[in-house]
């Protein structure tokens, strides 16, 4: 086991069962684990660190929720400098996405949803992982594209909801770089 795995286990080891754990009195689901902050605002979530490919990973069951991940100060320290997220949804349809790293522990995102609404980021990653490589976060029901997405501090070397941007952003959320849809 690496270092930075070894690290990670015995930090969330301490975190994982805090009482915040779990669905919240308003039907909501929160954790942090490892300084990462995980909130669905409905039941149908379970975050957890995933030893067999270094990512936190999401799973997503339960529709019309917001996933919102957040990186706190504590984060950098517990995962190593950059935190690989694993979001499994294939079959949720969710109202939106927030992914908030920072700088000193930036977010690297792959898996998939059904749909989403609304997708913001700042200093994330679309693919790039260590385990997955270039796979980036897509989106079963290609159609209708996401009314918004938002990119601040961080890019996209995978594919985002069946269109892959290649590109990167600046602090402003200013896209550079190609977009093109990506039809299979």
């Amino acid at each position: 086991m690496n270092a930075k795995k070894s690290l990670l286990l015995l930090g969330i080891l301490a975190v994982t069962l805090a009482p915040t754990a779990g669905p919240s009195a308003l039907a909501g689901y929160s954790v942090t684990i490892g300084g990462v902050r995980v909130s669905y605002s409905r039941a149908g979530c379970f975050a957890y660190f995933d030893q067999n490919d270094g990512t936190l990973t999401v799973e997503l069951s339960q529709d019309a929720g917001t996933l919102t991940v957040t990186a706190q100060r504590t984060a950098a320290q517990n995962w190593g400098g950059y935190t690989d997220i694993y979001i499994d949804g294939a079959d949720s349809l969710v109202r939106g996405i927030t992914l908030n790293g920072r700088s000193d522990n930036p977010f690297y995102v792959t898996g998939q949803i059904a749909y989403t609404r609304k997708f913001s980021s700042n200093y994330t990653v679309v693919g790039d992982t260590d385990f997955y490589g270039d796979a980036g976060l897509g989106s079963s029901d290609l159609m209708p594209w996401p009314d918004s997405i938002s990119m601040r501090n961080g890019g996209s070397v995978g594919p985002l909801f069946g269109v892959d941007y290649s590109s990167s952003v600046d602090g402003n959320g200013k896209l550079s770089g190609e977009y093109r849809l990506k039809l299979k």
